[in-house]
């Protein structure tokens, strides 16, 4: 198991079990390097607000997974049209946007700051690819409506789960340069 690995196992472990984020990061700065602890403690929310929050995550994961089928079909269409030889070379860029987005339902399901930070950025680039594209079908209205649901839906969720922490998994400080939880 690598070092990260290492540190979000026991920042989960210790924040499931009650503790709070300051004591975690007390007790593990001496035993990681303490700029590590906090940004894996940037990317864990609290038990208490992953329960209060819950009902958002569902229409988050539903929005990821149909990105994820939308991108499979596209992708398929387009899989479908090219001959062997540029078929193998396709699969490889094509797996990537369907690992993002496995990842990004994965992270969100689990309550990671990344899985949120990752579904932003996606559904950004499908408004951008819409206002590109210039076409308004009934198609691309959908799924701009459900690209801004998903950000008006991550916005809301990072400021509720993690609200002292910045997108750059870092906390803020206060003017002393404590670091606030």
């Amino acid at each position: 198991m690598n070092l990260r690995s290492q540190i979000f196992r026991e920042v989960q472990t210790r924040l499931n079990a009650g503790e709070s984020k300051a004591v975690v990061y007390d007790a593990l700065k001496t035993k990681f390097h303490a700029s590590s602890v906090e940004r894996s403690l940037a990317q864990w929310p609290l038990p208490e607000a992953k329960k209060r929050n819950r009902h958002r995550n569902v229409p988050l994961i539903v929005i990821a997974i149909f990105f994820t089928l939308l991108k499979l079909l596209q992708l398929v269409g387009i899989f479908q049209t090219l001959e062997a030889g540029q078929r193998a070379a396709f699969l490889p860029l094509a797996a990537l946007p369907v690992i993002i987005y496995a990842y990004i339902i994965y992270g969100i399901r689990n309550y990671n700051l990344i899985g949120y930070l990752l579904l932003l950025l996606m559904s950004i680039r499908n408004l951008l690819n819409i206002a590109q594209a210039g076409t308004f079908s009934s198609k691309t209205m959908i799924l701009a409506a459900l690209s801004v649901a998903a950000i008006v839906l991550t916005l809301i969720q990072k400021r509720k789960l993690f609200p002292n922490t910045s997108w750059f998994l870092r906390h803020k400080k206060d003017a002393d340069g404590n670091i606030i939880f």
